[in-house]
């Protein structure tokens, strides 16, 4: 668009200056002196910005009304979104970025206490910076839904292994995530502290899964030296199996729990 703009003007340059050398040709051929000619240049320059001015003033005037029209219609929604007993979509979307604002940052937190707009502010840029606001916090949300979604299933399958309680577990981060129907916070303290969890859950199982390796180690060592017939081993399989196992290998329900262990020991 830049560049067709720049060929239109220059494409006016060239023109006149083509109709200003043919007049300079003519005055030639019929003598104008160079008085006259000076003052017919200054006419012509002046004929020139006074065309230039109307143009300008025309877009102005377009402009101006164009912009009315839109106060106008944006008034008269509003007028109707009122009498409907709706709220204007820019009050909508200031609403919905509040509830997101505050489920992010976390309910105790007054994180809006000052109003975001004002409700007779209608302007098209106005409600599309709400609306560029809202998207940037939408995806921000669904991005920290996720988030908690990959640390609850973590989550479950380390109480799995382990063999606690993850209702248990999760109502002491946050009690309504237990809840499948009930509300979901996805504040950064929600995150953090089921990340904190996770990760100290982890460590307990990977405790107790060294543990258990230590143990078979032991067992495979005895067997080796009583010449244990291969029947016996077997019936210890189980345990022996996962001697090798990374941490993320171990996912057997309750192959680690603290009465496991207490047995093997014995």
């Amino acid at each position: 668009m830049g560049s067709r703009k720049k060929d239109l003007i220059r494409q006016v340059e060239t023109t006149c200056g083509s109709l200003l050398y043919e007049l300079q040709i003519i005055w030639d051929e019929v003598g104008e002196t160079e008085t006259d000619r000076d003052e017919m240049l200054l006419e012509l320059e002046r004929e020139c910005l006074e065309v230039y001015r109307r143009k300008v003033d025309q877009a102005n005037r377009c402009r101006d009304q164009l912009r009315q029209a839109i106060v106008d219609a944006e008034a008269e929604l509003a007028a109707i979104s009122y009498a409907l007993g709706e709220c204007p979509v820019h009050i909508r979307q200031v609403k919905e970025i509040e509830i997101i604002t505050n489920d992010i940052k976390g309910q105790g937190e007054h994180f809006l206490s000052k109003p975001l707009t004002d409700e007779t502010d209608l302007s098209m840029r106005k409600l599309e910076e709400f609306n560029c606001h809202l998207q940037a916090l939408q995806k921000e949300n669904s991005d920290q839904v996720e988030t908690i979604r990959k640390h609850l299933c973590t989550l479950y399958s380390h109480c799995s292994v382990l063999g606690m309680d993850f209702n248990e577990v999760v109502s002491q981060v946050n009690p309504p995530l237990t809840d499948p129907k009930g509300p979901r916070s996805s504040s950064d303290h929600t995150i953090d502290n089921l990340d904190d969890v996770v990760q100290k859950l982890r460590e307990v199982k990977i405790k107790r899964m060294q543990k258990l390796q230590d143990l078979a180690t032991t067992m495979l060592e005895l067997w080796n030296l009583m010449d244990t017939r291969i029947e016996e081993q077997q019936e210890y399989q189980h345990i022996t199996c996962n001697i090798a196992a990374s941490e993320h290998e171990i996912t057997q329900t309750s192959s680690l729990t603290e009465d496991f262990i207490k047995y093997i020991s014995c």
